[in-house]
């Protein structure tokens, strides 16, 4: 019998099976430990990208994957303004004012016992209706005769048409409005004539090459503007989702092109020769060398990328100290216009933010993260302040945002353009209406006005200078006058 000492250098069969499992124990523990760490990188990934947005703070709602519950203080909220504030109820309409006068009567006996009613002062009420938005067709019989020297024919004239049209210039004016103002669909405007998606089409088509002239029109406008605002989106064509909307606003101009880029050659060609003026953006580079020493950026967008950072570390000591309090002064200044001060005021107030504003960056935080945010209003300091020059200046870019919101929905509701050929269409219809807008009341009825004169004239330069007259308008008009 062998002792240990003796048949510990033995390598019998049992000895080689315990090394043979022991090693196979040993390759499926790293297996399985590689296995663990591949599916934890893939959880940690999947969780990531589900919590993170993709486009970060100017992600819309539409893209986040996860949408937090609205805080507990925030679902207890009223609408509305606060309790005991001055009533803005409706206004009382006389009755010599009203469309309509009708006359309810009273029941001549009681309803419950029978008895004879004695009769009291009536109760006014205003109501108002709607008629249900459809179509009405009219025949005309147009009467011709020639002349019997010049052998030529003439016709009655169709008040409210305009040649080879199927719809009046009331209608084509309402379904322009519809479409390009309000985003209703071309299905449910040609559900409502009683047309074909192609004849609305192409009705727009012609509208458009009417309207063109207008289109310059508003972009000699828009130059001459000394406040403008610009900003752009994505605007797919046809499934591609290389296009984009840009659109460019004053204060009565809404200007929007489609074009396939999106670098500065864009803001370039619309800004070309403008020498004064302000031009308000988001900071986007591609506005840098056609806006030099002629922006403003947005507080808004700056403001929310130093909230990122307060978001992402929100135990950061240089953070808490830093971007609360700079935030607060860039909220000041995007809201001191719309206080109403006196140019003396507003001029003081103005100086006294700037100047903390100034401290603040001027003074070079430890956090790389941070000092890189300080950089750009040091860097660009020209561009920061112009809205402390005037009141007419804005530190924000809301007109611009609100004005390619309506692009926003038209692009959730037609999907974006179906064809190139017709993008210059959307450029014309969109600007002349989104502009009409913004000067007149009832924009529907300044183009069925304006359709009517063209009717007449045959001329393309009336309709422009009916709408959009040479001089820019120091105030909003409301109504279109005789050019």
């Amino acid at each position: 019998m062998r002792t240990e000492r003796q048949s510990s250098g033995c390598m019998c069969a049992k000895l080689l099976a315990h090394i043979a499992s022991e090693a196979r124990k040993d390759e499926e523990i790293a297996y399985l430990k590689a296995k663990v760490a591949r599916l934890e990188r893939e959880r940690g990934k999947a969780v990531r990208d589900a919590k993170e947005e993709p486009y970060e703070e100017n992600t819309p709602s539409s893209k986040q994957n996860f949408k937090k519950d609205t805080p507990q203080e925030m679902r207890t909220r009223q609408g509305g303004a606060k309790e005991g504030h001055e009533g803005h109820g409706r206004a009382k309409v006389a009755a010599d004012d009203a469309d309509e006068r009708m006359v309810a009567e009273a029941p001549a006996v009681c309803p419950d016992c029978g008895t004879p009613l004695v009769a009291v002062a009536p109760r006014e009420r205003v109501l108002r209706d709607v008629p249900p938005p459809r179509f009405t067709t009219a025949h005309w019989d147009v009467g011709r005769g020639m002349c019997p020297r010049c052998h030529r024919t003439f016709e009655g004239e169709v008040p409210g048409a305009m040649p080879r049209f199927a719809a009046t210039n009331r209608a084509l004016a309402l379904n322009a409005d519809d479409h390009y103002r309000h985003h209703m669909t071309v299905g449910t405007i040609a559900r409502r004539m009683g047309f074909n998606k192609s004849t609305i089409l192409d009705e727009m088509k012609a509208l458009a090459a009417i309207l063109k002239p207008c289109v310059y029109r508003l972009w000699r406008w828009f130059r001459e503007s000394p406040v403008r605002h610009a900003d752009e989106t994505v605007w797919p064509c046809n499934g591609a989702r290389h296009q984009y909307g840009w659109g460019f606003f004053a204060r009565f101009v809404a200007l929007f092109l489609f074009w396939k880029t999106r670098g500065g050659v864009v803001p370039q060609i619309v800004l070309n020769g403008v020498k004064c003026g302000v031009t308000v953006h988001d900071g986007y580079t591609s506005y840098d060398k056609p806006c030099k020493d002629m922006s403003q950026q947005c507080f808004a967008h700056l403001k929310r990328r130093f909230e990122r950072l307060l978001k992402k570390e929100p135990g950061n000591r240089e953070y808490l100290a830093f971007v609360p309090k700079f935030c607060e002064l860039l909220s000041r200044a995007m809201k001191l216009r719309g206080r109403g001060l006196s140019p003396e005021d507003f001029a003081r107030e103005a100086r006294e933010i700037k100047q903390k504003i100034e401290e603040m960056v001027d003074s070079p935080a430890r956090d790389a993260a941070l000092q890189n945010l300080q950089n750009v209003f040091r860097e660009r300091r020209d561009e920061m302040f112009r809205w402390a020059e005037s009141p007419e200046i804005p530190a924000d870019n809301n007109l611009a945002e609100r004005g390619v919101r309506g692009l926003v929905i038209a692009r959730k509701t037609s999907f974006g353009g179906q064809s190139e050929d017709a993008l210059w269409v959307r450029e014309v219809m969109q600007s002349v209406m989104e502009s009409l807008a913004l000067l007149y009341d009832d924009p529907a009825e300044a183009l069925e006005m304006a359709l009517d004169i063209y009717a007449k004239t045959g001329r393309k330069s009336a309709v422009r200078d009916f709408l959009f007259p040479k001089l820019m308008p120091n105030r909003r008009p409301g109504k279109p006058t005789a050019a």
